[in-house]
């Protein structure tokens, strides 16, 4: 969704942080605008948005930690926002899409299904860490760190290949 701003958005914003899930606002594609129809004269922001809701890997114990785990992330989240813009949006009517268009909608593809090949492994360790936390079992708790990132390195691995 194309949005303007008289101020320029951050690449990720959280809007709400509830029951181990965040949804953020994405921004890409920011174009910086000098105003020349209006009375006031300034700069607006155009940009494209997408809202979404991005399941938390752990427990965070306050919002500036999940700013630094969303800043980590980043790269990821505005994939899946871009490819959920591409899945909402499609191609417009009877118009092929351009080459650069067809290899950025099969790469948002790519990223997508990677992604949701590896999302039941990751919500599962996160079900079981979890658990574990509410039981205060630290040998599964520890176990469970190092299946994650095992996974997280399976999971970085795939997808540096699809650049």
């Amino acid at each position: 969704m194309l949005c303007q701003s008289d101020s320029r958005p951050e690449t990720i914003e959280i809007d709400v942080v509830r029951e181990g899930r965040a949804r953020l606002l994405v921004h890409w594609d920011i174009v910086e605008i000098e105003r020349t129809d209006d009375d006031v004269p300034g700069t607006v922001y155009e940009y494209a948005e997408c809202a979404l809701w991005w399941t938390l890997p752990r427990r965070f114990d306050d919002v500036a930690a999940v700013r630094q785990y969303l800043d980590e992330v980043a790269l990821e989240i505005i994939d899946w926002a871009q490819a959920a813009e591409f899945d909402l949006a499609g191609p417009p009517l009877n118009v092929a899409p351009t080459p650069e268009e067809a290899v950025e909608r099969a790469h948002a593809a790519a990223v997508a299904a990677l992604a949701a090949r590896y999302a039941p492994q990751f919500e599962a360790l996160q079900t079981a860490y979890i658990a574990a936390l509410i039981l205060g079992d630290e040998a599964t708790m520890a176990a469970n760190r190092t299946e994650y990132q095992d996974l997280l390195t399976a999971y970085n691995a795939e997808a540096g290949g699809l650049a």
